[in-house]
């Protein structure tokens, strides 16, 4: 999107909170729980949706930890995996797309090891590099306005998010986003976010170190 042609006030009043691998458990059990049954169940090229991506820096983390289940499970996943950030705010998507943090960015949750890793040092910030950053798609939405020209998903995140919206709209929001996973699809809330009230598309289930929701059949 142009920033000229964009509204300031949006900008303005975007809560645009994040760090790496925020809460981390989300992330532990991609790796651990979800890669694995959707390996198992065939899917060849899964789709993740980062539902408010801010700078990307959620985004990125699944990419990485993407890699980090290739690596230890080679020949998974041969069609590619597919990450869609999206944002309300064109300034932090601006930033996303540059994929360059500066060390103040790096220190928020990311571990010397993956920042060795997955990024390169370019003067004074760094920049992620390209086998993380080409899984990753950067898209202008509003949650509350029709999210249906981006597919369907096998996971999505959309964590931190409904705690700023009204009870009515965070069913709009669940509803909408509901429509856009594939069956059986995953999501992922905040930890201060129940599900309960908001929709019944979903089941509840407990992980060793927290909860998901999944889409039911």
């Amino acid at each position: 999107a142009d920033l000229r042609r964009r509204s300031p006030t949006v900008n303005a009043m975007t809560t645009n909170e994040t760090s790496w691998f925020r809460d981390e458990y989300p992330f532990d059990c991609l790796k651990e729980e979800i890669f694995p049954q959707l390996f198992r169940s065939g899917v060849q090229a899964p789709r993740i949706w980062s539902a408010a991506c801010s700078y990307g820096h959620e985004p990125f983390s699944l990419s990485i930890t993407v890699e980090e289940f290739l690596e230890k499970n080679p020949g998974s996943f041969p069609g590619g995996v597919e990450i869609v950030g999206t944002d309300i705010s064109t300034q932090a998507l601006e930033y996303a797309r540059e994929a360059q943090y500066d060390d103040l960015n790096l220190s928020r949750g990311l571990s010397g090891e993956r920042r060795n890793k997955y990024f390169t040092r370019e003067g004074e910030s760094s920049h992620v590099i390209d086998r993380i950053r080409q899984r990753v798609k950067f898209f202008e939405l509003n949650l509350l306005k029709s999210i249906y020209l981006f597919g369907k998903f096998d996971i999505v995140f959309c964590r931190n998010v409904l705690i700023y919206f009204s009870n009515e709209n965070k069913s709009d929001i669940l509803s909408k986003i509901e429509t856009a996973m594939k069956p059986d699809a995953w999501l992922f809330l905040g930890a201060s976010e129940p599900m309960m009230n908001y929709s019944d598309a979903f089941r509840m289930v407990k992980f060793p170190r927290g909860v998901a929701y999944q889409k039911k059949s």
